[in-house]
């Protein structure tokens, strides 16, 4: 048998058609419609943790452990050679980022968020032929 197209008895319409009623709720937003820096926003601040280890973390010094973040050390016995634990960092093991510093009053805005995107080296790596 040869296939043969049905012809459609009708011309298409401008209007949908059907029974369907339109939702009473609006629709959710669409995408951007200029691209954005960031595709969400910064997630809020979190409250001060209770317990004081979540700020403890390894470094070569002050300095270098409120810039990295790197290696959490919650019984003071995690560092690798040359580092040693310090107390009190501006570090947060919830986010293993640097928390802002406390002002000296209250802020009539948000502040801004310390980066604007993840840079190439924070992006977790993943690949489909990688086997464990």
């Amino acid at each position: 048998h040869d296939f043969v197209p049905k012809i459609p008895d009708e011309t298409p319409t401008v209007e949908p058609t059907g029974s369907r009623m339109p939702s009473l709720a609006p629709l959710p937003p669409g995408p951007t419609k200029i691209p954005t820096e960031m595709p969400i926003g910064p997630p809020p601040p979190l409250d001060r943790s209770d317990d004081p280890t979540d700020y403890w973390f390894c470094g070569i010094g002050i300095d270098d452990t409120n810039q990295r973040c790197e290696t959490h050390c919650p019984t003071a016995s995690e560092c690798p050679m040359g580092e040693i634990c310090y107390f009190g960092t501006r570090c947060d093991v919830r986010t293993h980022a640097p928390t802002p510093p406390p002002t000296r009053r209250p802020t009539d805005s948000p502040t801004p968020f310390p980066t604007a995107s993840p840079t190439a080296s924070d992006a977790p790596s993943w690949s489909p032929t990688a086997s464990s």
